[in-house]
Parts: structure tokens; C-alpha cells; sequence
């Protein structure tokens, strides 16, 4: 039976958080599932049930697994083998620094070895090699896009007289603070410390210089948005040691509003913004070139009208959701076909 499912033009996919659908004419069927963490009571007969329901799929696909979902990844391949295609997107790990990170390294590489493929928003996946034994072979890049595009046009792009950071995935807010210390210009940083502390953001709880608001509370997307096409130009500071894409949501939502961009170079720019044409790239970690950039950036208005001009036609040259459901859907019927698909 699984050998006729595999020949039909239909794949039967178990999906976790993410909706595969974007037209009425799929060539994937999905089937949503949820693992429950390991502190649930339901999670030992969870993982027996699904192991048991997903005998009927020939795909499953996860987005940003958590561990519970790469202990079910690895039990399925154990037990389906390769009738069984799996597909991860958007892998998020850090450089295993912390001790608990350290101890748990050989397991997670043990369970990422039997993904078939990892569709990634970075290019950069070098970390991922280094330290988990992610192949580039099994890397497949699709380019993510701006999750704003249904906003531009609805909120107003005017410039409101203030440089802007935000987000919270390995961010190095302190590099920003040492950068913008004794400026003129006006500094708006939104991040909870919550959120700083989850997605390892470098922040410290001491005073801060005079020119820097800290809106520490929670913004909706309404707001964020507000404050990012308000701007007169957004910096996204990435610390040195990070080897996931962090920052790219925001930068490409930047683009979109036409706001100049100065970011720090790393795994979400190698490959992605070299030229500087439609960013201006730092080198992590350097407090003195940031806020040279930031000088000129916000001084020289012939840059800021390069950098917006390029940085939205890059932004919106992107597509939309659809796009990228779209590409997401090719590799998977590609990993599982084991064959190129046109388009």
C-alpha cells in the first residue's frame, strides 16, 4: 500500500505548524499533528499514536521543530525508514555555548541525522555543519519574504525622526547602546526582557543613555509595524557567535516599509546582502563601525534613498506567503519523488 501512495501524484503529508495549503488545486494533502512536551502526561501516548498514524504518509514536515518533535522525527525513521521522507524548515540552533547545550549536542546530532531535508532561509549554514553535522548537501535555500506585505500602503511611511531596533533572536543590544552612547539621535529598542531571555539577546538591566527608549512591554503587530515605518532607519545588531538566521523577518520587514537597514554581518547576510547594495553590512561586534553607519545613515539622505530604493525592491521582489508555501511545497514533493520539479 505505502508503495502505491508513493507512485500516486498525491502526497500524503503529516504537518506541525504550518499550513501547507494555498490553492484549491494541492498536490499535497495534509494531515496537522502536534507532539506535546516532554513535561505532559499525554506525551508517552502521544508519540506511540502518531508513530502509529503516520505509517499512511509519505512526507513529514515540521517547522522549527522543538525536541519533543525531533524524538518523533527520529522514532518514525527508525520504524518507516526510507518509504518515509522527512522534511524540516526553518531549523533554528544556536552555537552550543551553554553547558546544557554541550550535553545535549550528541543527541540532537543523532536525531538531525535522519532528516532528508532541511529547507533553510540562510545560505550560511556552515554552523549548522560545524557544530550539528547538518550537510550542506541537504540544505535546500528558499528565500523567505516580508511578513508585512499586507500592511504596506494601510500605515503611513514617514520619518519621524528616530533610529529603531527590535526583535529578539541573538540580538547584540548592547553592541547597539555602546554604538548610539552620547549621539544626538533619538533611539527607540523594543524587546521584552521575557523575549531577551528566551531567544538569547544580549541586553544588560543597567542604566541607559539618555537618547535610548526602552518599550519593554508587549507590541502588537498594529504597533510594531507603526514604529518601523515611523522610522528613519532600523538597525538589526546579531551577535558574532550566531549561526541561525536571526534578524531576516525583520530586515526584509524594514525593506518593505522602505526604511534604510545597517546589520550586522553573519549567517543572515552571507550570501543574502553582500554587496551592501540594499543594506548596509558591519562587521560583528564592532561598536565603532556601527555607529560610524548609523552617522552617515542618518546624515546623508542621498544614502538613505539607495539603501530604501533597493532595500524595498529587494524586499517585495520576494513575494508574499503563497510564494513561499509554493516553494515549500516543490521541495517536498522533490525529496520525495527524488527528482526536480519545474517551477
Amino acid at each position: 500500500m505505502r508503495e502505491n501512495h508513493r507512485r500516486s501524484a498525491n502526497i500524503i503529508a503529516f504537518v506541525s505548524k504550518f499550513d501547507l495549503r494555498c490553492d484549491s488545486s494541492d498536490s499535497i494533502t495534509q494531515i496537522a499533528f502536534h507532539v506535546p512536551r516532554f513535561f505532559s502526561f499525554a506525551f508517552p501516548l502521544a508519540i506511540l499514536r502518531l508513530s502509529w498514524r503516520v505509517r499512511r504518509a509519505q512526507a513529514l514536515f515540521v517547522s522549527n521543530p522543538h525536541n519533543e518533535e525531533l524524538l518523533f522525527i527520529y522514532l518514525s525513521k527508525l520504524l518507516y525508514g526510507d518509504a518515509l521522507k522527512v522534511i524540516v524548515f526553518d531549523l533554528i540552533l544556536r552555537s552550543p555555548t551553554r553547558m546544557r547545550d554541550k550535553v545535549l549536542l550528541p543527541i540532537k546530532k543523532k536525531f538531525l541525522s535522519v532528516i532528508d531535508t532541511f529547507i533553510v532561509i540562510h545560505r550560511d549554514t556552515r554552523g549548522y555543519e560545524r557544530y550539528y553535522g547538518v550537510p550542506r548537501a541537504r540544505c535546500e535555500y528558499v528565500a523567505f519574504k516580508a511578513n508585512n506585505i499586507d500592511l504596506i500602503g494601510t500605515i503611513p511611511e514617514v520619518d519621524r525622526g528616530y533610529v529603531l531596533a527590535l526583535g529578539a533572536s541573538q540580538r547584540d543590544y548592547e553592541l547597539l547602546i555602546s554604538a548610539v552612547s552620547g549621539l544626538e539621535y533619538p533611539v527607540k529598542l523594543i524587546l521584552s526582557r521575557a523575549r531577551a531571555d528566551a531567544h538569547n539577546s544580549k541586553l544588560s538591566s543597567g542604566p541607559l543613555p539618555p537618547n535610548v527608549e526602552h518599550i519593554e512591554g508587549d507590541v502588537n503587530r498594529q504597533e510594531w509595524n507603526k514604529c518601523i515605518a515611523e522610522s528613519r532607519l532600523v538597525v538589526v545588531p546579531i551577535l558574532p557567535d550566531a549561526i541561525q538566521p536571526a534578524g531576516i523577518s525583520v530586515y526584509l520587514e524594514a525593506m518593505a516599509f522602505g526604511k534604510p537597514v545597517i546589520v550586522t554581518r553573519g549567517a543572515s547576510t552571507e550570501g543574502l546582502l553582500d554587496d551592501g547594495r540594499v543594506a548596509y553590512v558591519i562587521p560583528p561586534g564592532d561598536s565603532a563601525a556601527l555607529r560610524a553607519a548609523i552617522n552617515q545613515v542618518w546624515c546623508d539622505e542621498s544614502v538613505r534613498e539607495r539603501l530604501s530604493m533597493n532595500g524595498r525592491s529587494y524586499a517585495m521582489s520576494l513575494g508574499t506567503h503563497e510564494r513561499l508555501v509554493r516553494d515549500i511545497k516543490r521541495v517536498i514533493q522533490e525529496t520525495c519523488s527524488g527528482r526536480k520539479v519545474p517551477g
